[in-house]
């Protein structure tokens, strides 16, 4: 009925009335039923309802009460007949009533939300940024809600970065064309800890160094647990160090800290204090040790923040998830229940339950760029895939999109690793080369390549000059080969650059 309006509105379609006797009632809205006090009006003008009556039919209609319905039904059709309208009439115009149900606010509600939705639509515009910022605050929350805002920051371009104890507030906030994350959100730190951390960064400045910071904050409220989660979160980049050496020197840096607090609290000064302060710890060499794991950063993240920000487990996989995940968990959102569906992401919060039968079966969330969505694998899923729904396992989900009373959810028929999924899901390798590009020896390395590579992929070779001939062999089925980036970088060394192309 919305496309109608607008359709109507836009003089795309001539306006239309059920009943000559409406047109007064929906003049205004080009003759769709648009506010639920034009069910009301309807029903009085139609069929003689009171005011009383009529709002009861508005409350039957909008929460879908069966039971009133019909009796609602009977009568506003025996009040139309006494008022000699034709009952074809009669029943089309409480079928729309009906169906408007399902959507319409009062004329009150409708106008302020339309107000709302334009200013809101004119601040997305024209300042995106600081728009996203303050959305992104007011959800800090809902991780299901900010996991969607972030990944709607990502399709606008605006980079969202960690915490960080040199720049971030108390909410998110915009910085020079970016989103940086609010410390409201790490795990673990409390406001007593962020308020000592920005009132000592307005009264002196930013923060150089672990030890400083230890000596400066509270260490009441900053204590080994809330530094800990700082530094997972990414909040102490901005000192210099790998997170990994920081994370190596918090005991020490703790225990500098507090020795600093007592003696400023006591009144008392070392000897060396002027050689072995502050100052001297910030230029201390960091520890020699690397970094830890990429993955390993991206769980601290999320352990800390409850959301991946400096990247996703699912990066490595773009060119998986373009080939085998159509849609994304927020496209999927839109369908209509009952869709199948294809759709990949991090297997999060898995828990396993036993059905009446005793059966296992599991239920977790699915996690992808866009957001999360709940999804049931029953027991005979389970039983041939529940060994690839380990934490944070990236996935390929196939199943049924379903949509009920309290929300929306996948039925899982099959489970895949992304982990190779290419290869595994790879019918025919095809080998295009121009005749004129080959080699002397280009033959025969490429079949002892072949044999070096058994596998269960096809291989299907073109050999072709341009303007001439082209010839296509198919090779018999010992030729079998393993597909993989490898593979596929060594026939291009020898065929040239492109030349293959896999087939699933």
């Amino acid at each position: 009925m919305i496309p109608d309006f607008i359709r109507r509105k836009h003089g795309l379609v001539d306006v239309k009335y059920p009943h000559p006797a409406l047109e007064e009632i929906l003049r205004e809205t080009y003759g769709v039923i648009v506010y639920q006090e034009q069910v009301m009006q309807i029903a009085g003008k139609m069929a003689g309802f009171s005011m009383g009556e009529a709002d009861i039919l508005r409350k039957a209609m909008g929460k879908k009460l069966a039971s009133v319905m019909v009796s609602m039904r009977d009568k506003f059709l025996a009040g139309a007949r006494a008022n000699k309208i034709p009952e074809k009439i009669a029943v089309q115009v409480f079928d729309l009533m009906e169906q408007f149900a399902q959507y319409g606010f009062n004329k009150s509600h409708s106008t302020a939300y339309a107000l709302l939705a334009y200013q809101t639509a004119y601040l997305k515009v024209h300042f995106p940024v600081q728009f996203m910022a303050a959305l992104l605050s007011s959800e800090i929350g809902n991780t299901e809600k900010v996991v969607m805002y972030i990944a709607e920051c990502k399709d606008m371009r605006i980079p969202v970065l960690p915490p960080d104890v040199n720049e971030s507030e108390l909410p998110f906030h915009s910085l020079a064309g970016r989103i940086r994350f609010g410390m409201l959100a790490i795990r673990n730190v409390g406001a007593g800890a962020i308020q000592s951390i920005l009132e000592h960064r307005k009264a002196h400045g930013r923060f150089t160094s672990l030890f400083e910071f230890c000596e400066a904050v509270d260490s009441r409220a900053v204590n080994k647990r809330v530094l800990e989660s700082l530094i997972k979160s990414g909040s102490l980049d901005s000192l210099g160090w790998k997170r990994a050496q920081l994370m190596a020197v918090a005991d020490a840096a703790i225990e500098q800290g507090q020795k600093a607090q007592r003696d400023r609290s006591s009144g008392q000064k070392g000897l060396f204090s002027s050689m072995m302060g502050p100052q001297a710890l910030s230029q201390a060499e960091p520890p020699n040790i690397p970094e830890w794991p990429p993955e390993q950063l991206l769980a601290f993240e999320k352990d800390t923040l409850g959301y991946y920000v400096s990247g996703h487990p699912l990066d490595r996989f773009s060119a998986e998830l373009k080939q085998f995940s159509p849609k994304s968990l927020a496209e999927l959102a839109g369908e209509s229940t009952g869709t199948e569906c294809k759709v990949a992401g991090i297997v999060t919060d898995c828990r396993t339950r036993r059905t009446k039968k005793g059966e296992l079966m599991a239920v977790f969330t699915l996690e992808d760029l866009t957001g999360t969505m709940e999804t049931v694998v029953f027991p005979g899923a389970y039983a041939k895939y529940g060994s690839c729904l380990e934490a944070d396992s990236p996935v390929l989900i196939t199943g049924r999109f379903e949509v009920d009373e309290n929300a929306a959810k996948i039925l899982c028929s099959e489970i895949q690793p992304l982990t190779g999924i290419a290869e595994r899901n790879a019918r025919l390798m095809c080998i295009r080369v121009p005749v004129a590009g080959l080699g002397p020896d280009a033959a025969g390395d490429l079949y002892r390549l072949l044999e070096q590579n058994r596998g269960e992929t096809g291989v299907e070779l073109e050999l072709y000059q341009l303007n001439d001939f082209r010839v296509t062999i198919q090779s018999a089925d010992f030729v079998r080969v393993k597909s993989c980036p490898e593979l596929i970088r060594r026939i291009e060394d020898i065929c040239g650059s492109g030349c293959v192309q896999v087939m699933s």
